[in-house]
C-alpha cells in the first residue's frame, strides 16, 4: 500500500500544510477540474486502488476503520 495524500489547496498552502504535518510521502494538489474528474465533492475522501490501478471502492473516510476497510478492498483483489 502507498498512501497518497491529496490535497484541495494551493501549491503554496499545500506545502505549508505538508511542513506542519511532516508529511513525508506523496501529494497530490487537486484542482477543481481534476476533482471533477474524480467526482469528488468533498473532504475527506478515499480511493482504496489495487496494484492494477483499478479503483475497488472509493468515498468519505472519518475514522481508521474505515481507512482499514479501503486498504484490505484494494489488497483483497491483488
Amino acid at each position: 500500500m502507498r498512501p497518497i495524500l491529496l490535497l484541495f489547496s494551493s501549491e503554496e498552502l499545500a506545502q505549508d500544510y505538508v511542513h506542519k504535518i511532516a508529511y513525508e510521502g506523496d501529494v497530490l494538489i487537486v484542482t477543481p477540474k481534476f476533482a471533477d474528474a474524480l467526482d469528488v465533492q468533498v473532504t475527506p475522501y478515499a480511493y482504496a486502488v489495487d496494484a492494477s490501478g483499478v479503483i475497488r471502492h472509493k468515498g468519505l473516510v472519518n475514522s481508521r476503520e474505515q481507512l482499514e476497510a479501503y486498504v484490505k478492498a484494494a489488497s483483497s483483489s491483488s
